[in-house]
């Protein structure tokens, strides 16, 4: 059985298979910050989401084929998730 979705007590990050959008859901409006990292710890791209509406999505299409750790940090709490970009 494929698991499509990572939750979190505090996060929702959808689809773990991605081509283009990466989409990062919170129970309410926090700031975050999101970095991505490629399989070696090299970091790929970060940034700020303000998460006004408690819905972030993350444009995943100029990252080339393969395995990535998204890392979403909130005021309060940090989590990873290993994704596919395929």
């Amino acid at each position: 059985v494929e698991n499509n979705k990572f939750e979190s007590n505090e996060f929702k990050v959808y689809p773990t298979i991605v081509s283009d959008l990466l989409t990062i859901i919170a129970p309410k409006a926090v700031k975050l910050k999101i970095s991505i990292f490629n399989t070696l710890g090299g970091l790929v791209k970060t940034f700020d989401a303000d998460n006004i509406s408690g819905v972030s999505n993350v444009d995943m299409e100029a990252l080339t084929y393969g395995i990535y750790f998204v890392v979403v940090e909130s005021e309060s709490n940090r989590y990873r998730v290993k994704i596919i970009k395929n």
